[in-house]
């Protein structure tokens, strides 16, 4: 049994939407071992170090974002210090590489750094994609070895899933809407692309940065609708139910994985992706196409490409062989005695 200490620790009250990722993952890593940070992490990198007598093993999420929260510049000048005194000290770093490179437009250049410190120094590298083993192999081959792929859990299906109510949109586009998802750039193809013109498209989701909000309620007319909030999963499991596609409008190649997709398999949602990251590992499965380009989506939208034959077993047994139950198992399984 190891000690462990997992970064990021929030205080979930805090959080509008809170991601559940961090909490699903300790409660798979308790199943073994033993959380040594209870209270949220208010320190930064600070606290790393106050916990090395009592850590085996950091478990990170995320910690190459450090540049940009508070203090970001003093965090990242430290955080090399803490990762070759972790190293002297024998201390095991597991990484989640969550993406190729970080969303963060801030500080780019030191989370970048920060990026090729964590391959570096890292003893295992979980992925959610294969492509981040290829790009691991790629740019980093002398490390390859300590990449390991494992398809992000999901929860359970929602209870509606699988039911066949009268559709009322033939898009659902939904999450936090942040400029690389581009769901501005998709709006004005649509706006400019008649073969979309009748399509219905239901938009929800908080925008970060607020301005997009204005951007997006231009296009707002009688077939295209936005709702400005965080909405319940079970809500939009709803509109999902109503709706044609689930679409994910961005093909940023910094994305290797995403909890919405997840989320939107269990909704028994039909699903439209970028042919990269998760999104290329499971188009074979019936419940997911991957476009290269807008013009791939009006294809599927007018028929000319046909979606696959929906099999709504093959998404149950998706959910229940990928279900973070599992998680756990597969983890350690793959750790090589790490955890």
């Amino acid at each position: 049994m190891s000690r462990i200490y997992i970064y990021p620790k929030n205080d979930y009250n805090t959080l509008d939407v809170p991601n559940p990722y961090v909490l699903h993952v300790e409660e798979n890593l308790q199943k073994k071992h033993t959380l040594v940070n209870e209270k949220p992490n208010n320190k930064g990198v600070v606290e790393l170090f106050q916990f090395l007598p009592k850590t085996d093993v950091y478990f990170f999420n995320w910690i190459e974002d450090i540049a940009t929260k508070r203090f970001g510049l003093m965090q990242y000048l430290l955080f090399p210090a803490f990762l070759l005194l972790a190293g002297m000290l024998g201390k095991k770093i597991v990484w989640v590489m969550h993406n190729w490179y970080s969303h963060q437009k801030r500080n780019r250049r030191l989370t970048s750094k920060s990026f090729d410190r964590m391959v570096r120094y890292s003893n295992l590298i979980i992925t959610h994609s294969q492509r981040g083993v290829e790009l691991v192999r790629e740019k980093f081959p002398a490390h390859a070895h300590k990449v390991k792929y494992i398809v992000h859990p999901v929860e359970e299906l929602f209870s509606i899933a699988g039911e066949k109510p009268v559709k009322k949109f033939d898009f659902l586009i939904w999450g936090t809407i942040f400029p690389y998802k581009r769901v501005l750039e998709f709006l004005d193809f649509v706006k400019k692309n008649p073969k979309l013109g009748k399509a219905k498209i239901r938009i929800t989701g908080v925008c970060i940065p607020e301005w997009q909000k204005a951007e997006i309620e231009k296009h707002v007319n009688s077939n295209i609708s936005y709702i400005d909030g965080f909405l319940d999963l079970k809500d939009i499991a709803r509109m999902a139910n109503q709706s044609e596609y689930v679409l994910f409008t961005y093909n940023d190649p910094s994305v290797l994985s995403s909890g919405s997709l997840m989320d939107s398999i269990r909704m028994g949602a039909k699903i439209i992706g970028p042919d990269s990251g998760a999104f290329r590992d499971l188009k074979q499965y019936s419940f997911m196409e991957t476009f290269n380009s807008y013009d791939d989506i009006v294809d599927i939208f007018e028929g000319n490409r046909m979606f696959k034959l929906t099999n709504f077993d093959e998404t149950v047994t998706f959910c229940e062989q990928n279900s973070w139950k599992l998680f756990g198992d597969k983890l350690f399984k793959v750790s090589d005695g790490i955890l």
